[in-house]
C-alpha cells in the first residue's frame, strides 16, 4: 500500500520457441498504483530488466541491474542510484532500504540505502532470500541472520538456508538446509535460537507449512509415495507425529489456525486437523 494505492508489478511475458529460449532484449516492466477506492490506476512507470521491487511508507523502489530509483506517492522519480552491483532483492525497513547486490546469490552482500538515495552502510553477508518484519530483515544462504535497519547483525547462524518458511504468528522460521538438503532448521523469533533440525528420509526436504503446534515437511520419496510425501512435526519439539504418503502429487500445502490444507493433482483437497 502507498498512499491509499495498491502497487502492482506487470511483467511482459516471453513465449519461446523452444527450451532453451531467452529474450534477446531485457523484458520490460510496468509498475502501477491502482487506488483503492476506485480501481482505476494513478499512474504507472516502466522500466527494462526489473531485478527487485520494495514499498515504503511514502516511496516504491524498483531495480534494474545496479540501478536503484525511488518513486514518490505521485510517480515522480525522485532519485537514480547505482550500486556496487546488480539489486537481486530489496525491502523497506523504517528509513532504510536493504538491498542484496551481487553478480549471483553467493557473490552477494548488503547494503543499507537511505530513503534519499545515500549509502548507509555495507555487510559482507550473501543473500537468496529475504523475510522482513517490522524491525528487521531475516536474510539467508550459507547461514541465516538478522538484520536491523542501522546494518547491525543481532545474530547470525552458520548454517545453510533455503527455502525460508515464516510461522503465521511471527514467533519462528524454517528454513531448508544440511549438505544435502534435506533437512529442516527451527529458529525461534526473535532470539534466532535454534530448537531443533528435522532430518527427512530423502535426499531432498523442505519445509511446507506452518502451525502453532505443527510443522509440516515435504520430502522427495518416489519409492514411497507418487512423489513426495508429507511429515507432520511437533512444533515445539521437533519429534515426528505423523506420515501421508499421497497416491497423486502435492500442489500446494498451506498451515491455516490449527489445521493443515493440502491440494492433490487428482483434484482433492485434504485437511489435517492438529497437523494429524
Amino acid at each position: 500500500m502507498l498512499d491509499g494505492a495498491v502497487v502492482v508489478r506487470a511483467t511482459e511475458f516471453f513465449e519461446p520457441e523452444h527450451t532453451h529460449d531467452t529474450p534477446e532484449e531485457p523484458l520490460e516492466t510496468t509498475i502501477y498504483a491502482v487506488g483503492t477506492d476506485s480501481g482505476d490506476s494513478r499512474w504507472s512507470a516502466s522500466l527494462a530488466g526489473a531485478t527487485a521491487f520494495a514499498v515504503g511508507p511514502d516511496a516504491v523502489y524498483a531495480a534494474s541491474g545496479r540501478t536503484l530509483s525511488a518513486y514518490g506517492p505521485d510517480g515522480d522519480r525522485r532519485w537514480n542510484r547505482e550500486l556496487s552491483a546488480p539489486v537481486r532483492l530489496a525491502t523497506v525497513l523504517g528509513d532504510t532500504v536493504v538491498c542484496s547486490v551481487g553478480e549471483s546469490d553467493d557473490d552477494s552482500s548488503l547494503v543499507g540505502v537511505s530513503t534519499d538515495g545515500e549509502t548507509l552502510w555495507t555487510r559482507s553477508l550473501s543473500a537468496r532470500w529475504f523475510v522482513p518484519t517490522d524491525d528487521r530483515v531475516y536474510v539467508g544462504n550459507d547461514s541465516v541472520a538478522a538484520v536491523g535497519a542501522d546494518g547491525a547483525v543481532a545474530w547470525r547462524e552458520r548454517a545453510y538456508a533455503h527455502d525460508p518458511l515464516l510461522a503465521a504468528d511471527g514467533n519462528r522460521l524454517y528454513t531448508r538446509t544440511n549438505a544435502r538438503m534435506n533437512a529442516v532448521d527451527a529458529y525461534d523469533l526473535p532470539s534466532g535460537d535454534r530448537p531443533y533440525r528435522f532430518v527427512t528420509p530423502s535426499n531432498n526436504g523442505w519445509p511446507a507449512a506452518a502451525t502453532t503446534g505443527t510443522l509440516v515437511a515435504e520430502a522427495i520419496t518416489p519409492q514411497a509415495a507418487e512423489f513426495t510425501s508429507l511429515f507432520a512435526v511437533d512444533a515445539a519439539t521437533g519429534e515426528p507425529r505423523a506420515v501421508y504418503r499421497p497416491s497423486d502429487s502435492v500442489f500446494t500445502v498451506q498451515g491455516y489456525r490449527e489445521a493443515v490444507y493440502a491440494g492433490f493433482g487428482d483434484g482433492r483437497l485434504g485437511v489435517f486437523p492438529n497437523g494429524q
